[in-house]
């Protein structure tokens, strides 16, 4: 059996690295494209 709350854990902290870097490249967007 797979350790589903390990997974879970990896998972969160891979979705908060790409909603980071989805942060990152919204802020460094020309404004008339925002």
């Amino acid at each position: 059996m797979l350790d589903l709350s390990s997974e879970r854990d990896e998972l969160e902290s891979l979705g908060n690295e790409k909603v980071e870097t989805l942060e990152q490249q919204l802020e460094t967007l020309p404004d008339e494209l925002m």
